[in-house]
């Protein structure tokens, strides 16, 4: 019977004081800040710039993120230029369709997207297009603004 009242004692204290890892505020406040960042394109002075001086375009894309030019997609979907951005290089990977796309294509070559567009602008034959997944819209919005044409 003791032990019954002891192993219960036990049981019950656990229960009330939790058997896992507690997790702090501060550190709370420090996961939900990284997540801000990342997803809200807060703190833009230190972005990166990508630019394709052949095509004339420049545009910026948060620090720490990474981009490839994709030849295949541009030959398979008929674009002129098929740049794919991602946060990490895991992501990238996957493939198209990329996080966020930077896309040139033809003014009469038909594009379809599934989530967040922006068209960047059009020229007399070519269309500029920043495309990507709704949860990176902040993030593919402040791209959109920092777009410029160079020369």
């Amino acid at each position: 019977m003791k032990k019954l009242t002891i192993l219960t004692i036990l049981i019950t204290s656990l229960i009330l004081t939790g058997c896992g890892q507690k997790v702090s505020d501060t550190e709370k406040v420090d996961e939900k800040v990284d997540d801000e960042s990342l997803q809200s394109g807060a703190l833009t002075e230190d972005w990166q710039v990508y630019e394709e001086k052949e095509l004339g375009v420049r545009l910026k894309y948060p620090a720490g993120w990474v981009y490839q030019k994709d030849e295949q997609a541009e030959q398979e979907l008929n674009r002129i230029l098929y740049i794919g951005f991602a946060p990490n290089q895991s992501e990238l990977d996957k493939g198209v369709p990329y996080p966020i796309e930077f896309i040139i294509a033809k003014k009469n070559v038909e594009m379809t997207f599934e989530e967040e567009v922006n068209l960047l602008g059009e020229d007399e034959d070519k269309r500029y297009v920043l495309a990507g997944y709704n949860k990176y819209k902040e993030i593919i919005d402040v791209m959109a603004e920092s777009f410029e044409p160079i020369e």
